[in-house]
């Protein structure tokens, strides 16, 4: 399991990463595209609609200096992809959702944002590469600006993204 964390912190750029997230270069059958899922409710309530969410990002990042703009990548290993794999599609869509909202539920309760679930590349990999993207909103359910996210946080999101896949 794998968890790659970086930031941007232009608000301009907000459009550009929702989108790469929810359309990148994997192509979907007859046009459909990616459900994008929130974290917390003022993400969840937006219900995937790809503008709205863009338009609440930029506004939660008005009145920050230098918002950060976090954005993870939720990855795993051979042996969960080959058991994820195995699931029909539906169930399988289900189980990375589930880890990755009990995953902040419990290592980072006041995040709030967005995740697309994504099954491209892994051409070395056995079973393909089942993975997530998260864009943190540069402010947590509190209204304090995210400026970093602490080593110690950082670390329990890590051990409860694998705990919950295992």
């Amino acid at each position: 399991m794998f968890v790659n964390v970086n930031f941007h912190t232009n608000p301009g750029k907000v459009g550009e990463t929702v989108r790469y997230v929810a359309h990148r270069e994997e192509k979907l059958p007859e046009g459909r595209t990616r459900e994008i899922y929130g974290i917390g409710p003022r993400y969840k309530e937006l219900r995937g609609d790809e503008k709205a969410i863009v338009r609440r990002l930029r506004t939660d990042a008005e009145g920050i200096r230098e918002p950060h703009f976090f954005r993870f990548k939720f990855t795993v290993d051979d042996a969960a992809a080959r058991r994820l794999l195995a699931l029909p599609a539906q169930y399988r869509e289900w189980a990375i959702r589930d880890a990755l909202e009990k995953t902040f539920g419990g290592a980072f309760r006041t995040a709030q944002g967005v995740f697309v679930i994504h099954y491209h590349g892994g051409a070395r990999r056995p079973f393909g590469h089942p993975h997530a993207h998260v864009l943190l909103s540069p402010r947590p359910l509190d209204g304090v600006a995210l400026q970093y996210i602490p080593r110690p946080r950082l670390a329990r999101i890590k051990e409860r993204w694998r705990w919950h896949l295992l």
